[in-house]
């Protein structure tokens, strides 16, 4: 279980950035992107931690204990990181192509 350590930490910092995100679009004072990318960023670098951890210990058979725990450990490290670069793309297609008015 102490493998769930990092992964519970990046979902915590992931989350608390996701509610300073809301915070900062309902009073609008132009932090969002800053920390929607902030939220990318870690999401990035916790998937990078995970594929090392998977490369430096090899595969887990499929189907066993273990395997279970690495998809477990992705998603709930990786999730709130895909949720943000999903915003994050929203972001740079809103910032090249401008909405008429």
């Amino acid at each position: 279980m102490i493998e769930f350590i990092p992964a519970t930490l990046i979902f915590f910092i992931e989350l608390y950035l996701l509610i300073l995100w809301f915070k900062s679009r309902r009073n609008k004072d132009g932090k969002d992107a800053k920390i929607c990318l902030y939220g990318f960023l870690i999401g990035q670098i916790y998937i990078f931690y995970e594929t090392a951890v998977v490369s430096r210990t090899g595969q887990p058979a499929s189907g066993s204990l273990e395997q279970k725990m690495l998809m477990a450990r992705f998603l709930l490290g990786a999730s709130l990181g895909g949720l943000f670069t999903i915003m994050g793309l929203f972001y740079l297609s809103f910032g090249i192509f401008p909405r008429r008015k």
